[in-house]
C-alpha cells in the first residue's frame, strides 16, 4: 500500500476519492487529527497520482482557494522538470570527445571528492553515458521522485532527493577512496526508493499488525535495487549508499513530521535545492 497524500481536509478527501473511484482505483483512507490521507495499492500509484493530476489541471480555478491544487499541481509536474534538466546537459555534454572532458571535470571521481572537491557528488547526478542511461533514469526520476512528492511535498521532496543522491556519491567516494568515477542520477533515484521504504516502514510499524507489514516496504526497496541497480554505466555501490542514505532520511522525516510542509516552505526548500545545484557548478566551473 501506498499513501498517495497527506495532510487534505474532509472536503479534500472526498472529492479525490470520487476522482479515484470514477477511475477505478481502489483506495482507502486514514484520519490523523484533523486531517487526511489517501492511501492506494502500490501497483495502481503511477495511474493514481496521473488521474489526480490531471483532475487538477482541468479544476485549478475551482480548488485554488484552498490552496491544494497549485500544491499538487508543482508536485505532479516538478518530476517532469527534473527530466527535462537532465535531457539538457545530456546535450551539451554529448559531443563526442568532449563529454570525457566532463566526466573529468565533473564526474564523481573518488579520489578527487575524498580530496575536498565535494561539488562533484552533485554535477556527477546530471551525466549520463548514453541515451539508454538517460531514459532509465528519467523513467524512475519520475516515477519515484513524484511518488516522494506525493508525501512530502514538491519542495521538501526534491531537496531531500538530491541530498540522498549527493550522500550516496559521498559514501562511495569513501568507499572506493581512488581509481573510481560515477555518473548519472540513479544514485538519487534509489535515494527516492529509500525514502520512500524508511517511510512506509515508519509508516506501518505504527499500526497495530505492524510485524506483518513493516518489513515489506524495505523488503520492496531491496528487491528494487537488486533488480534494477546492475547494468551497463550503473554502479551498484553507489546505489546501495544512495538507497541506504534516502532510507535513513525517510525514517527521519517519518518520525520528526507527519504531514507534508506548508506552500512557504515547500519554496524554501526548491530553493535550497536550486541553490545547492548552482554552488556546486559554480564550484566546478570556477
Amino acid at each position: 500500500m501506498f499513501k498517495l497524500c497527506n495532510g487534505l481536509t474532509e472536503n479534500q478527501v472526498n472529492t479525490f476519492t470520487a476522482v479515484l473511484a470514477s477511475a477505478g482505483i481502489s483506495f482507502e483512507t486514514e484520519k490523523n487529527r484533523d486531517r487526511w490521507s489517501i492511501i492506494v495499492e502500490d501497483d495502481d500509484t503511477e495511474k493514481a497520482l496521473t488521474v489526480l493530476a490531471e483532475y487538477m489541471n482541468e479544476n485549478r480555478a475551482e480548488h485554488k482557494p484552498d490552496g491544494i491544487a497549485d500544491d499538487f499541481f508543482m508536485k505532479t509536474l516538478s518530476g517532469v522538470w527534473a527530466a527535462v534538466m537532465l535531457v539538457v546537459v545530456y546535450i551539451v555534454a554529448d559531443s563526442g570527445k568532449g563529454f570525457k572532458i566532463f566526466i573529468e571535470s565533473f564526474g564523481a571521481s573518488a579520489s578527487k571528492i575524498v580530496h575536498g572537491e565535494y561539488y562533484r557528488t552533485a554535477t556527477a547526478l546530471l551525466f549520463h553515458g548514453d541515451a539508454a542511461h538517460l531514459a532509465g533514469n528519467i523513467f524512475g526520476i519520475i516515477l519515484f521522485g513524484t511518488a516522494v512528492c506525493g508525501i512530502t511535498g514538491w519542495g521538501a521532496g526534491w531537496l531531500m532527493i538530491l541530498a540522498s543522491g549527493m550522500a550516496g556519491n559521498l559514501m562511495n567516494a569513501f568507499f572506493y577512496q581512488t581509481g573510481h568515477v560515477s555518473i548519472g542520477a540513479s544514485t538519487a533515484v534509489f535515494g527516492a526508493v529509500g525514502i520512500l521504504s524508511g517511510y512506509q516502514f515508519m509508516n506501518r510499524s505504527k499500526q497495530s499488525d505492524w510485524k506483518k507489514s513493516a518489513w515489506l516496504p524495505l523488503a520492496c526497496g531491496l528487491a528494487l535495487l537488486a533488480f534494477l541497480g546492475a547494468g551497463e554505466y550503473t554502479d551498484i555501490m553507489a546505489h546501495l549508499f544512495g538507497f541506504s542514505a534516502g532510507l535513513a532520511i525517510g525514517i527521519g522525516y517519518s518520525v520528526i513530521i507527519d504531514r507534508p510542509l506548508a506552500s512557504i516552505y515547500q519554496y524554501i526548500c526548491i530553493m535550497i535545492t536550486l541553490g545547492t545545484l548552482t554552488f556546486s557548478w559554480m564550484q566546478a566551473v570556477g
